[in-house]
């Protein structure tokens, strides 16, 4: 509902570049987490 509320008060592409903003910088902290874990790991095992 609210969704659609902000899709008639905006138009659709600048609420399908917000939620793609969004997805984005999810997936990118998501990513630097991971790299980070897998980067820990690493230093764990060589000592």
């Amino acid at each position: 509902m609210l969704a659609g509320a902000i899709a008639t008060e905006w138009n659709y592409e600048v609420m399908f570049h917000v939620c793609a903003g969004i997805f984005l910088v999810t997936l990118a902290v998501y990513c630097a987490r991971l790299f980070a874990h897998n980067r820990g790991r690493r230093e764990w095992l060589a000592d």
